[in-house]
């Protein structure tokens, strides 16, 4: 199974769109502020499409690999780049880098925490270009959407 996001346009940038969150979502707004200043920090700022999960039976590399290629097809084809997140320390030797990806910049969860790799794979007429990857990314456990708590719980009324 290959979920893709595509992502056609630059994203706009979470603070343009603050205020509308808010009315939305009133006091649960700060929450999902602080889920697209993730990704404001860490997705390419270019069009491109997203590898956002991948997963085969165990052994299966040979249908992972099937799956990815065919969708690479259509991606190259309409000259749209991929990238995915990759968990590990030896991104050079995966599967997505046996297909083209690239090792870009790791996120590094904090404290000891894994390395997530971002993996990029330029558009068949772009040669080398890192796409727009923004600078390291370094994030505390504490504050991200992924763990823990995001804000204390908000005072109850009497």
């Amino acid at each position: 199974m290959a979920v893709w996001l595509r992502r056609p346009e630059v994203p706009v940038p979470a603070a343009a769109w603050m205020y509308d969150l808010h009315q939305a979502l009133g006091r649960h707004a700060s929450r999902f502020a602080l889920w697209h200043a993730y990704l404001d920090a860490v997705v390419p700022q270019v069009p491109h499409a997203y590898l956002a999960h991948l997963a085969t039976r165990p052994g299966h590399d040979d249908t992972a690999r099937a799956l990815l290629a065919a969708h690479h097809r259509v991606l190259d084809a309409e000259g749209l780049p991929a990238y995915a997140e990759l968990p590990g320390g030896r991104p050079r030797e995966s599967l997505l880098a046996a297909l083209g990806y690239e090792p870009r910049s790791p996120i590094l969860l904090e404290p000891a925490g894994p390395a997530l790799w971002r993996m990029w794979r330029p558009a068949p007429d772009s040669g080398r270009s890192c796409g727009g990857l923004p600078p390291r990314a370094r994030l505390r456990r504490g504050v991200t959407p992924l763990r823990g708590r995001l804000l204390p719980a908000p005072p109850r009324s009497p």
